[in-house]
């Protein structure tokens, strides 16, 4: 009887310490992913997420660039042309040049820009300063264990770490994410550890 209470003993106390030793093990990102995500902060929103018995476990994350027009191409824009890019046309009307960019009106009255970007090429955003996005990929990734929602959106009251639950509900209710308002910070191993929704003219 001693040596079947000493083994249940033992079999208890091994159950425990696996229980202690529990982790979660993450799977790894693409390798062709982890250059481009790896400790960076990027233009993106949040298009779903996932939940576990912990609350939020995984995003899916649409990540964005500025819709690029070569100098080339913008400087031989004649009226009559059209801009296309993501399924956006825009039929010109009428051009300005103003210094290095270019004010375009289409046959509505409607007025975009060309503003000149980094690589020498230009992006265009319209009168309510909205730009043209591109959306490059979307992704499935997992909340970091120090992951937060920081809402910089008043810029009076200035950023503001929410709760979790808060991004969902904000998901799911009038809030509008678009890569203007958004910005989403990875850690090293490319998990997600920030969302800030940012401040607008049209929020």
């Amino acid at each position: 009887m001693k040596k079947i209470i000493a083994l249940l003993c033992a079999v208890l106390l091994l159950s425990v310490s696996c229980a202690a030793m529990a982790q979660t093990v993450y799977a790894q990102p693409a390798e062709l992913l982890r250059p481009l995500l790896a400790g960076k902060t990027l233009t993106a929103t949040v298009s779903g997420y996932t939940t576990n018995s912990n609350g939020l476990a995984t995003l899916y994350i649409s990540l964005f660039e500025k819709a690029h027009f070569s100098a080339e191409d913008v400087k031989a824009l004649q009226p009559g042309d059209t801009l296309l890019s993501s399924g956006k046309e825009v039929n010109i009307k009428s051009i300005e040049a103003d210094e290095n960019s270019y004010k375009l009106t289409d046959e509505w009255g409607n007025v975009q820009y060309l503003n000149p970007d980094d690589s020498g090429g230009y992006y265009m955003v319209s009168e309510t300063e909205e730009t043209l996005w591109l959306n490059v990929i979307q992704l499935e990734c997992y909340i970091a264990d120090d992951f937060e929602y920081v809402d910089a959106s008043d810029e009076e009251a200035g950023p503001v770490v929410r709760a979790n639950e808060e991004l969902i509900a904000d998901y799911n209710g009038p809030k509008v994410f678009s890569p203007d308002n958004m910005q989403i910070t990875f850690d090293d191993n490319c998990r997600v550890v920030r969302v800030t929704y940012l401040y607008s003219p049209w929020n």
